[in-house]
């Protein structure tokens, strides 16, 4: 099973407190079908562009599962 989602970000302020925000670009973990081993990394375009859209992350997220499910056929 795969998903997306935005990581937390925590941020250390100057006056020593920590705030956490959600990240700019969507990630996605997944269990790969190669080999079988859980995997997070982040969502990138062809370009090197992050992925700031939930559609397109989750469109480019079945892009890569197929790309994945077929180099574990062959």
């Amino acid at each position: 099973m795969a998903f997306v989602f935005k990581p937390s970000i925590v941020a250390k302020l100057p006056n020593g407190r920590k705030t956490k925000r959600r990240g700019k670009y969507y990630w996605v973990s997944y269990t790969s079908p190669v080999d079988g081993e859980s995997k997070r990394h982040a969502l990138k375009l062809a370009s090197g562009e992050g992925i700031a859209d939930k559609g397109v992350a989750q469109e480019e997220m079945r892009k890569l599962m197929l790309r994945l499910q077929r180099k574990a056929r062959a």
